[in-house]
């Protein structure tokens, strides 16, 4: 697919397949309120032309990275999991995954932190995404208790 007409788009497209929000990228290249960000980038991203161009960009950066150090993403999760569910007894010089540190009785092995990569591990399972909140109340009431506190200010001043 060839680089989209409109520029704003394919700048859009480009922060996007960077892992950029949709909102973020939208922010970037229009000058708009993150209310209107919020909305628009998602609705951009998920139009056909930029959506299949995002798509190609991150499969060409993909195979880039792929090529480059022989590593792929599938590869990197692995790592990751062995890291979060190393043990402690399971560090060694001779265990791949660990790290050497040094200290006043010479050197060690641990694992990287494995919050790090317990965190990247969920980015890149994509378990990481906001969840939905549910709020109990209606509208009146909300606007009962918002009339409530106006009335406790006025009565107090």
């Amino acid at each position: 697919m060839p680089i989209l007409k409109n520029p704003k788009h394919e700048l859009f497209a480009q922060a996007v397949a960077k892992s950029e929000s949709a909102a973020g990228a939208y922010r970037m290249y229009y000058d708009v309120t993150n209310e209107t960000a919020e909305t628009n980038g998602p609705a951009l991203a998920r139009s056909a032309q930029v959506k299949l161009r995002i798509e190609e960009l991150r499969a060409q950066a993909n195979e880039i990275a792929t090529q480059k150090i022989g590593f792929e993403k599938e590869d990197l999760i692995r790592v990751a999991v062995g890291i979060v569910n190393g043990k402690p007894s399971e560090a060694g010089p001779d265990n791949p995954l660990c790290v050497m540190k040094m200290s006043v009785q010479g050197p060690y092995y641990v694992f990287p932190d494995k919050k790090g990569f317990g965190d990247l591990l969920a980015k890149l399972c994509g378990w990481n995404a906001p969840e939905k909140q549910e709020i109990e109340m209606t509208c009146p009431d909300f606007m009962d208790e918002i009339r409530a506190k106006r009335k406790a200010k006025t009565d107090s001043a």
